[in-house]
């Protein structure tokens, strides 16, 4: 089975008529579209082919911000850092049979570090307008601007999203703030005329100083590029959480996928991972869930799967990660032949592959490794176990071997 890439036109009210449509893979991911701050937000757009809200089935979201009364006047200063969006029906894709599905989503070799300080124009800030309505925009003329009002608890909502002369009427769903807000998110949905309905999410971070970027050997591929080190922090436990009763179902395989990556993570990152029926949707700032979702992806062509994915965002003010889901779709699983949705040892190969994206390795096509697209590559392998290594340092030093040789 191959995968096939098309290229496909935005729906006329698209609010993301400038956006980049992603390419569809075989067995694989969802690769970022890794884009300069001057070109605008990095923009993932995909085709469910069935309802977007299945994403965020069984979770709980807050449609509110945090920002009451005059505080709504200090959410200034922010840029606009990536878009997600998740569209119903699946518009005109054309076949490319000379695409080279490996080449297309090889490791990128860029370098963060290099990337054009962003545009002062291009920084969002809080502007009033009449009868009590906000308006979140900045002033370069491709970015959308977020008009909120405040609810009956004094605390402002988005309700309007305007690109150019455009306004499509928004209905918010989940708003999250991370620590101080150095990063915000919202989650909409909105009406997308022919393509049916639209599952957004949109991300910002405060436009302050950063950090310099980790870069190093480029013999390992991040998903950030070659080299590029964008860890999780080590600092406490990463929290990651098998999310609703559907999931649990294959909590035995996700469990297993995790503890080969948690075993080489000893003294460098501890895993904590749990239960819960209790989550925000994906688009929150602060809590990392698995799910297992029975939507597509994909075109509903049988030669075209995607068994899963795994959206990132990191923090380029701290210059470390700040919030990675992963979904495992079931109806994918299922064009697969002889094999059914909980099929065990597939199952933890397509954790552990997405586990190691939500570590932020990358595709690794030329060696063995768990991150290439091989079906029969499901183990760990030295390569990989070197990326971890690299990307995180111990923060114990190794205990000496006892040289003890007993009496006898």
């Amino acid at each position: 089975m191959i995968g096939v890439t098309g290229i496909s036109k935005s729906p006329l009210n698209s609010i993301l008529a400038y956006s980049l449509i992603s390419s569809l893979f075989f067995m694989g991911c969802a690769k970022e579209n890794k884009r300069s701050n001057v070109e605008g937000p990095k923009v993932q757009t995909y085709f469910v082919n069935g309802d977007p809200m299945n994403f965020i089935s069984g979770s709980t979201g807050e449609p509110s911000t945090p920002f009451e009364g005059d505080q709504i006047r200090e959410a200034n200063n922010y840029l606009l850092r990536s878009i997600n969006e998740f569209m119903e029906k699946e518009v005109a894709v054309l076949p490319n049979p000379n695409q080279d599905i490996e080449e297309e989503n090889a490791p990128s070799d860029n370098d963060p570090s290099e990337e054009k300080k962003p545009e002062v124009s291009q920084a969002y800030n809080m502007i009033e307008k009449p009868n009590g309505v906000w308006s979140f925009e900045s002033q370069y003329p491709s970015q959308p601007k977020f008009l909120l009002n405040s609810d009956t608890n004094g605390k402002f909502k988005i309700f309007e999203v305007q690109v150019g002369e455009k306004k499509i009427p928004v209905t918010p769903i989940h708003f999250s703030c991370s620590q101080n807000c150095q990063m915000m998110s919202f989650l909409g949905r909105y009406d997308a005329g022919e393509s049916g309905s639209s599952l957004v999410a949109f991300y910002w971070t405060k436009n302050e100083p950063t950090p310099p970027i980790s870069i190093g050997t480029k013999v390992f591929n991040y998903i950030f590029g070659k080299g590029v080190k964008i860890p999780w922090s080590n600092k406490s436990p990463l929290p990651v959480k098998i999310c609703g009763a559907e999931t649990r179902k294959i909590e035995k395989p996700i469990r297993q996928a995790i503890e080969s990556w948690s075993q080489l993570l000893t003294d460098r990152l501890e895993i904590e991972l749990e239960t819960t029926d209790t989550y925000p949707p994906f688009s929150d700032l602060n809590f990392h869930c698995i799910q297992f979702v029975d939507n597509y992806l994909t075109e509903q062509d049988p030669d075209i799967i995607n068994t899963a994915i795994t959206l990132s965002e990191r923090n380029p003010i701290t210059n470390q990660m700040q919030d990675s889901d992963i979904f495992i779709f079931a109806k994918e699983r299922r064009k697969v032949e002889r094999s059914s949705d909980y099929d065990f040892k597939s199952l933890v190969g397509t954790v552990r592959h997405e586990f190691g994206h939500l570590l932020t390795l990358d595709h690794e096509f030329e060696l063995d490794s768990i991150m290439s697209y091989n079906r029969a590559s499901n183990q760990i392998s030295l390569h990989d176990a070197m990326a971890i290594s690299n990307l995180y340092p111990r923060t114990k030093p190794m205990q000496p071997r006892d040289r003890t040789i007993s009496a006898k």
